[in-house]
């Protein structure tokens, strides 16, 4: 591996990084943003029909939105759990990444 495919493989796993601790964060900070301040159309609507489909009320907030990719990571939001944490929006944000892409695949 040279030097060039290092820095830009350096580079892609910072925004990767970068993108999940902000959803990890804002998910604490503004649970009640507007989910397209994050989040795409197809993210949005994949998170809806998996919400729907567990027999989860609708996502109506970023937080709801953000909560349903952390149970994709494995959280189980129990009364007493902890938020979310990096490891488990990872988790759950590269499960959402390949249920977005069979999606698109399947158009």
């Amino acid at each position: 591996m040279n030097l060039q495919t290092k820095y830009c493989t350096i580079a892609l796993y910072c925004v990767v990084a970068w993108r999940v601790f902000q959803l990890t964060m804002v998910k604490r900070v503004h649970p009640d943003a507007k989910p397209s301040s994050v989040l795409t159309p197809n993210e949005r609507k994949i998170l809806k029909h998996i919400a729907k489909t567990a027999g989860r009320g609708p996502c109506l907030t970023l937080g709801d939105f953000l909560g349903e990719v952390a149970r994709l990571g494995g959280y189980l939001a129990r009364k007493n759990d902890g938020p979310p944490r990096n490891m488990v929006m990872w988790r759950g944000l590269s499960r959402m990444t390949d249920i977005e892409i069979r999606f698109q695949m399947s158009r």
